[in-house]
């Protein structure tokens, strides 16, 4: 006859689930959150500093622009620039353009607002005066050389027609002529055949001036 199976003892016990764990460590909150805004203060600094920079040189590019177009009006204008000035006019151009070049850089200066853009625009600034010396000395140096051998041919000129308005003293010119000749080869680094020319040429126009004019005057 079958039987049911009675329990005196529960059947049923507890136990922990295999594999796993629930742990918790609160730490320290306040310095994590320290920490965040340290790491936010930080970006936000970088951020700033970056756009000053920006702005500086920014700063910097429109001053070193300004001193440009100065320059550009100041040499080229087409009326009133330096390099127009020519011959004689031409010879005092670096003690008028420099001193007022410095003064413009003064005053382009004095709008930037801290010591690293002025030390930027002084260095863009410094080496922009030095084109600006160099292509001054180059034109008045041409023009000098013009106005030199401008003056040198009027003065054989002008000693040949002493000669023609007075042969009896053509010496004298002739002379005069010899040594202006010398001179200006010695300026110019000319050599001794160049000397033997233009003193052979010279020579001999004065010579025939004479004689055609003392044929003319019936002189033979």
């Amino acid at each position: 006859m079958p039987r049911v199976p009675t329990y005196d003892d529960p059947q049923v016990r507890t136990q922990a689930l295999p594999g796993a764990r629930l742990s918790f460590n609160p730490g320290n909150p306040g310095k994590a959150i320290g920490a965040g805004l340290q790491n936010l203060g930080a970006d936000v600094q970088n951020v700033a500093l970056a756009e000053a920079k920006k702005q500086g040189e920014i700063a910097v590019l429109e001053a070193d622009r300004k001193l440009s177009s100065w320059v550009i009006d100041g040499l080229h204008n087409p009326e009133t620039g330096a390099l127009n000035r020519k011959g004689k006019d031409s010879f005092g151009l670096h003690e008028e353009v420099l001193p007022a070049y410095d003064k413009t850089v003064e005053g382009i200066e004095k709008e930037l607002t801290n010591d690293n853009q002025r030390q930027a625009f002084r260095k863009l600034s410094t080496g922009r005066r030095l084109e600006v010396d160099q292509t001054l000395a180059r034109h008045v140096s041409g023009e000098m050389r013009n106005f030199e051998n401008a003056e040198f041919e009027a003065y054989l000129k002008i000693e040949t027609n002493a000669a023609l308005a007075n042969p009896d003293t053509a010496g004298n010119a002739l002379n005069r002529q010899r040594d202006a000749i010398a001179a200006h080869a010695a300026r110019n680094g000319l050599g001794q055949k160049w000397v033997e020319l233009k003193l052979g040429t010279t020579a001999s126009g004065t010579h025939l001036g004479i004689v055609d004019g003392l044929l003319a005057q019936g002189r033979d």
